[in-house]
Order: structure tokens, then C-alpha cells, then sequence
């Protein structure tokens, strides 16, 4: 999410509020999902919103987060990236690489661990967080790391544009290691948001976005940054909330240890795949150390937040893929936090 630049002039409206969200997300998430269990209702009246024309609650939130995201982007600072080709291609296959085999991975040891239909929905909820984006998330992470925000910048909007075309081939190419009620569940997703649904609420927000951002102008989208902070947070936090409202109270209601257990072991393996594949990557494609941080970070953080919009609007009732996705979504930020504090430890 965008931060305000500090500069000699009073902050914009707002200032004080972004900073604050930016600084607890994390625990406002795990705030969601504590609201979710114990008071779901709100959560699932807003999950079964949607119009006769298949326009959900969920995808709107997408909407929102793409479109806010893509509006803090100034594409200028992106000139400096077609300059490394080879660099932008290894970095693009980091960030649906290794998902890939970490999928492939828990299809073997997902069904060591958990009952038939419990190992296929976890396997389907890897998938679908593994296909996904780079988070925009990296963007603050890498911020806050003093890594290189061309890199970051680039990896967010690039992986989003592509996502259309890319995020089917790696959910087909993923449940090809998938077995039965997940590979269908993949294909589900991949059937329903190829081609011209995906593009009109993938790629639409994200244009516009950028779009809004050239005919404002830089300085206009600075003013309006912590609006678009809030808002952003607004939306993958109530996002989080309603697909956790789903999930949560069943999965809660009688406590499956082994599964919470396993979940969260597989949660933490895409995060953390990304970023360890990230630092030999970037020396292969000989980036700065300010973009190996970036690297780390966006090789390591996925868009849950378009993943439980899609499965959310897609697959409805699924609440083990959905928990997955929630704490990838956890993980991810605890995950970042460590790379944080080795990029701070290498610098001194």
C-alpha cells in the first residue's frame, strides 16, 4: 500500500489513518478472522451478495484492491526494468515457479497427513494461492527494507497484467500434480476465469488504476495516498472477514487439530519458498542488492486477496481451501517480517 513521501508541507487527509492501518495490519487481519468466528453472520450475508448478472460481493473487493493498487503506481519508475530483460524474465518465473512445486510437494505429503477430502482441498487451496499475483503488499514491505521500489513496482503490475493468461496455465499446470476433488476444483477455477471474466475484473481495475494515476498527475495521487491506503485496507480486510465468516465457524466448531496443524506448516512453505529462491535468482539475473530485497519480498508475497475473491466467487462453500488462503495470507506478512529483519541485519 502506498505511503505518504514526507516533505515540508502539512500531511494529506488522512495521513495519521494510513499509517496506523499500514503499521497493525497484520493484527487487524487476525482481528478479522477472530471476528469472523465469532460473529459470522455480517460476514455471510456479504459473501451471498450478487446480481443477477454474477456480480458478487467478492469481486467488487478485488475491484477495489486492484484498482487502489495500480492508482499508487507511478509507471515512471518502472523505465529502468526493460533494461534487464533477462533479470524481468527469471524474476517473473520466481514468482509462479516455485508455488508450483510446492504444490507438487504437498500433493505427496498433504494425504500422509489428512484424510482423503481434507488433503484435496488443502492441495486445491495451495493452488489457488500459488497461481495468484505479487501481493501489493510487497510494495510497503520493500519500502519499509530500503529495497529498490522499481523492482517491486514492476513485479506488482507486471505479474497482475499477466495473471490473466498466466494464473490458468500454472492452475492447469498444478492440478496436473493434484488428485481428484482438487484437480476438478482447479479446473473449476480455470474454466470460470479465463479469457474475458478474468480480464474484465483482473485486468480492467488494474488499467484504470494506472489510467487515473496519469491523468491526475503525481502530485494530486500523493494527496490522495492515504485514501487510497484506507481503502485498500478496507477492502482486503473486509474481504478476509467474509470468506473467513465461512470458513472459520465450521472449521471451529469442532477443532481438527491435525488440519489447523498441517494448514498452517503449509501456509508458511509458499512464503517461504519464494523468498529462499529469490536471493540465488536475483544474483543469477545480477540485481542490486536493493533488488534482491525487492525480489525477496515480491518472489515471497502473493495476492491472496484476489485468490479468495476468485474462489470465493467461484467454488462458494469451501471452507478448507478458503482457510488455506487465510493463512497465506498471515503467513506471508510473519514471513516478510523475518526477511525485514535479515535485510536490516546484512545492511549494518
Amino acid at each position: 500500500m502506498p505511503s505518504p513521501t514526507p516533505d515540508n508541507s502539512p500531511p494529506p487527509p488522512g495521513a495519521s489513518l494510513a499509517a496506523w492501518l499500514r503499521r497493525w495490519l497484520v493484527w487487524l487481519l487476525l482481528g478479522s478472522y477472530v471476528l469472523a468466528a465469532l460473529v459470522p453472520a455480517p460476514g455471510t450475508w456479504l459473501t451471498g451478495l450478487r446480481s443477477g448478472e454474477g456480480v458478487s460481493f467478492s469481486l467488487v473487493m478485488v475491484g477495489v484492491l486492484l484498482l487502489t493498487g495500480a492508482m499508487a503506481v507511478n509507471v515512471g519508475k518502472l523505465r529502468e526494468l526493460p533494461r534487464h530483460p533477462v533479470a524481468l524474465l527469471t524474476a517473473l518465473a520466481g514468482v509462479w515457479g516455485p508455488p508450483v512445486v510446492v504444490v507438487a510437494l504437498w500433493s505427496i505429503l498433504a494425504p500422509a497427513c489428512l484424510p482423503g477430502p481434507l488433503a484435496a482441498s488443502l492441495g486445491a487451496g495451495m493452488a489457488f494461492a500459488g497461481a495468484m499475483p505479487v501481493a501489493n503488499s510487497a510494495v510497503a514491505w520493500t519500502h519499509q527494507s530500503g529495497g529498490s521500489l522499481a523492482w517491486a513496482l514492476g513485479l506488482v503490475v507486471l505479474s497482475i497484467c499477466l495473471c490473466p493468461w498466466v494464473t490458468p496455465l500454472v492452475l492447469g499446470l498444478m492440478g496436473q500434480t493434484l488428485a481428484g476433488a482438487s484437480a476438478a476444483e482447479a479446473d473449476l477455477l480455470v474454466s470460470r476465469f479465463s479469457g474475458a471474466v478474468f480480464v474484465v475484473w483482473v485486468l480492467v481495475p488494474t488499467l484504470l488504476g494506472l489510467g487515473l494515476h496519469a491523468a491526475l498527475g503525481g502530485r494530486r495521487v500523493e494527496k490522495l495516498a492515504p485514501r487510497l491506503t484506507i481503502a485498500s485496507a478496507a477492502a482486503l480486510l473486509l474481504l478476509n472477514y467474509a470468506n473467513a465468516a465461512t470458513a472459520l465457524p465450521n472449521v471451529l466448531a469442532e477443532p481438527d487439530w491435525r488440519l489447523l496443524g498441517t494448514t498452517l506448516v503449509a501456509a508458511v512453505t509458499l512464503p517461504v519458498a519464494g523468498a529462499a529462491v529469490a536471493w540465488p535468482l536475483s544474483l543469477l539475473g545480477r540485481v542490486s542488492r536493493r533488488g534482491r530485497v525487492a525480489w525477496a519480498y515480491s518472489l515471497g508475497m502473493k495476492n491472496t486477496g484476489l485468490a479468495l475473491g476468485l474462489v470465493g466467487a467461484t467454488l462458494g462453500d469451501q471452507p478448507v481451501a478458503i482457510l488455506v488462503i487465510l493463512a497465506v495470507t498471515l503467513m506471508q506478512h510473519v514471513v516478510a517480517g523475518a526477511v525485514h529483519a535479515i535485510a536490516a541485519r546484512s545492511e549494518g
